[in-house]
């Protein structure tokens, strides 16, 4: 088997797209394939070419992390992928041998992943990070358990509006949080797309803003599933504050919106939980603060033993 392993060319990207979303079971229409473009990295990613097609993919963005301290780049894996004609030949292994050396080269000291299936990636050096949990919330059996002091309102806004709206609020968070991840302007264009794929037979996304005397505070952007004789559904995209206005957000749904559907920890009850699932992976060197060394002797440790034999490498 003859492989070479490049980045691709601008002139490339649609064979890549295809290839990386075959390994899905996904045909990618060209309105996907333009809002992907809008993050896409030509010069981090890799395809695997066999007699000049494209067999497998990876690819990476480049993401501002926060950590304890202030902030370090993560290189965020993406698009790993290897075609369903070509697995268990060492491509996936071969792809990421070469990524994390172009990691560790560009002097980053964290890389992480959404994984679909988890267990892939631990030979490779990561280990978990977070967990995701799926919550099915009945509006009628929940409430706060300490009194919610309400300060501000809450307005629907359209699209363009929110896209300025919610960034400043988002990065206020980002700020406190260490594990956060910041986004850049394409990546709001990119996240908030609302393609039809990602709608799952639901309508198309509302977006509200929480505002107090001091401005926005608080966002979310949802979608309304209709469900028959249950009613409808409200799901949760994403909010940017705490879980202290979900009771107002569910009247912009209207009384017929009796059950949320959200991400997340909670502990209240009238909450199902629905799925469990583990999500997030991250490998890193050595760094206790966003001033630690960037030597990179925590890559080398790992990749001398990943090179040796040890399926499990770890940084130091």
């Amino acid at each position: 088997m003859d492989i070479e392993i490049r980045p691709i060319t601008p002139e490339e990207y649609g064979d890549f797209a295809v290839a990386a979303e075959s390994a899905f079971g996904h045909q990618p229409r060209p309105e996907e394939l333009e809002i992907y473009r809008k993050v896409f990295e030509f010069e981090r990613s890799l395809a695997a070419f066999e007699a000049g097609t494209i067999v497998a993919t990876a690819g990476a963005e480049s993401l501002p992390v926060t950590v304890p301290g202030g902030k370090l780049p993560m290189a965020g894996v993406t698009a790993v992928a290897v075609r369903p004609t070509h697995r268990r030949r060492g491509l996936l292994t071969m792809l990421m041998r070469r990524q994390l050396d172009d990691v560790r080269d560009a002097g980053e000291l964290l890389a992480g992943l959404w994984a679909s299936e988890g267990a892939i990636y631990q030979r490779f050096g990561y280990g978990l990070s977070t967990l995701l949990g799926r919550f099915e919330i009945d509006r009628s059996r929940t409430a706060f358990a300490r009194p919610v002091q309400w300060e501000g309102s809450v307005r629907q806004v359209v699209r363009d509006d929110a896209m300025a709206l919610f960034p400043p609020v988002h990065e206020r968070v980002v700020e406190r949080y260490p594990g956060m991840i910041g986004r850049t302007k394409a990546h709001w264009e990119h996240d908030y797309a609302d393609l039809e794929r990602n709608r799952d037979g639901a309508g198309p996304l509302f977006f509200a803003v929480y505002e107090s005397h001091e401005g926005a505070e608080g966002y979310v952007a949802y979608r309304v599933k209709a469900e028959g004789p249950r009613g409808s559904r409200a799901t949760r995209s994403t909010f940017g504050s705490s879980w202290r206005s979900p009771p107002r957000r569910t009247r912009l749904c209207g009384d017929s919106a009796s059950t949320w559907t959200s991400w997340g920890p909670s502990r209240a009850g009238g909450v199902r939980p629905r799925s469990r699932s583990f999500t997030c992976w991250l490998i890193h060197g050595p760094f206790a603060s966003a001033s630690a060394t960037r030597s990179g002797s925590g890559w080398s440790t790992y990749l001398q033993r990943w090179r040796g034999g040890n399926t499990r490498p770890r940084g130091r």
